[in-house]
């Protein structure tokens, strides 16, 4: 099922216990190739089995390399990373990035963060990745 919310509706959805959320994934609007690969992603979870997709959808821009938490990852590895609220961030015409988002939504939604797409997750397996870590899979 597909569930759209704007920014006060997502802050209640997050806490609310009856969701679930294990990630969010964002792409940037601006451009034709991260339209394309917004596409491609809003079709990824279902692809993999995902049923429960919520998407969220803000407007945005001014999404800065430089947090905490940062993980490269793409598609495929993906399906292997479990913390509660993960942004998915494609950056610009290249580059991908995670942001851990439990300590950070309030903030980064004032940043004016796009499209995210929160994918719950059945079947977690929890790993801890740092901001200088690289994830492999």
């Amino acid at each position: 099922m597909t569930e759209v919310f704007n920014f006060r509706e997502l802050k209640d959805a997050i806490d609310d216990s009856r969701y679930e959320y294990k990630m969010v994934f964002m792409t940037f609007p601006h451009c034709m190739k991260c339209k394309n690969v917004k596409k491609k992603f809003l079709k990824w979870p279902q692809a993999h089995g995902y049923e429960n997709v919520k998407y969220i959808v803000f407007c945005a821009e001014n999404v800065s390399e430089g947090r905490d938490w940062v993980v490269n990852a793409g598609p495929k590895e993906l399906e292997y990373v479990n913390f509660p609220y993960w942004l998915y961030w494609k950056g610009g015409l290249k580059g991908k990035a995670l942001y851990n988002m439990s300590s950070g939504i309030t903030s980064l939604a004032e940043e004016r963060l796009a499209d995210f797409v929160v994918v719950k997750k059945d079947t977690p397996t929890r790993k801890h990745y740092g901001a200088s870590h690289s994830y492999t899979a």
